[in-house]
């Protein structure tokens, strides 16, 4: 019976993990999704920028 304990936790233990690996290349997706946009918006001319106070409509 201890092994059979031993084998769930070990499986738990890796679906965890891998939950987490998932999650967290989706947040590093996400983040350079959102540095690609801020960095495309710099190498437009000044005149084509959003102004700062269209820019805060994407701050939380």
């Amino acid at each position: 019976m201890r092994n059979d304990n031993l084998d769930l936790g070990a499986i738990i233990s890796d679906a965890y993990r891998q939950r987490n690996q998932l999650v967290g290349d989706m947040i590093a997706a996400g983040l350079q999704r959102t540095v690609a946009r801020i960095r495309a918006i710099f190498k437009k001319p000044a005149a084509s920028r959003p102004s700062p106070e269209a820019a805060q409509r994407f701050c939380w």
